[in-house]
């Protein structure tokens, strides 16, 4: 990110090529990599009761975080979905886990496995399909089914998913090639990030700290509530938590570039959450 910042700034990378880059990346690396990931998961093991609260609560957050932007805030719909968005996912894949491997090892991670994979299916489903709605105006089966097949994302979560529920495994030749390529998804995608970043005035604003506030505070907040009021007790709550108090996923922000969404509030909520969630993360673990 720091040397797409650096080559976006000395005017060697342009936004136009920041944008073919990410492109790119969403298109083919990071679905090998989602493949990559959810395709090894242990789907019998993962534990329903504390993901079906984390994702009711990450519903139920995501509603009014869209709410505030789209009607008090005045956004356009896009941006508030993006918006909502960044109050609810983490960056689980790229930041979180190895905290918790080194916190709770491989088998205590397991948690995050989960949540990664069923956030990218469901959380990154529907914001896809929300903005392939607000593109087209309408909803129909039709676009509902082009919505998924265009979306490589969509498509390399479902096939993991059914792929790890088959107790296949992969060839030692596939998983070689997801994990020569997918190892690109991360810094392909930071450095058009980086280079977007370049173009992004920094400046006090309403909409970013309240954003901030809802992801590293709020969100966390709502989880531990919730799994204290449906007195769930398990061993992997705290994990749950500490997955809602990580930084919001760069992949939002590749997103509104996919879309041609404003970024100027969603690149600053992007570095604001990843440089105070060092604190959220520290007093949580």
């Amino acid at each position: 990110m720091a040397l797409g910042f650096l080559l976006g700034r000395l005017g060697w990378i342009s936004l136009c090529e920041a944008r073919v880059i990410n492109r790119f990346t969403l298109i083919v690396f990071l679905p090998l990599f989602l493949f990559g990931v959810s395709a090894r998961a242990d789907v019998a093991s993962f534990n329903v009761v504390p993901i079906a609260i984390y994702l009711v609560v990450e519903l139920i957050v995501f509603l009014l975080g869209f709410s505030l932007a789209f009607y008090f805030l005045r956004r356009e719909a896009s941006e508030s979905v993006l918006l909502g968005m960044s109050g609810v996912i983490a960056n689980n894949a790229f930041y979180v886990l190895p905290i918790a491997l080194a916190l709770y090892g491989p088998a205590g991670a397991q948690p995050f496995v989960a949540i990664t994979t069923v956030d990218g299916l469901i959380g990154f489903s529907i914001v896809i399909l929300a903005m392939e709605f607000i593109r087209h105006g309408r909803l129909s089966w039709r676009v509902l089914a082009l919505g998924i097949l265009r979306s490589p994302i969509i498509l390399a979560l479902l096939f993991s998913i059914g792929f790890a529920a088959s107790g296949w495994v992969l060839p030692p030749s596939v998983h070689t090639f997801l994990t020569f390529n997918g190892a690109a998804a991360a810094p392909l995608a930071l450095f058009a990030l980086g280079v977007v970043l370049s173009q992004t005035v920094f400046r006090a604003d309403a909409t970013v700290a309240l954003f901030v506030g809802i992801k590293l505070v709020v969100f966390p907040l709502c989880v531990w509530t919730a799994f204290q009021l449906m007195s769930y007790g398990g061993e992997d709550a705290p994990i749950y938590v500490l997955s809602a108090a990580g930084p919001w996923v760069a992949m939002s922000l590749s997103l509104a570039l996919l879309y041609h969404v404003r970024t100027d509030s969603l690149a600053q909520i992007m570095v604001w959450t990843g440089v105070f969630s060092l604190v959220s993360l520290a007093m949580l673990a």
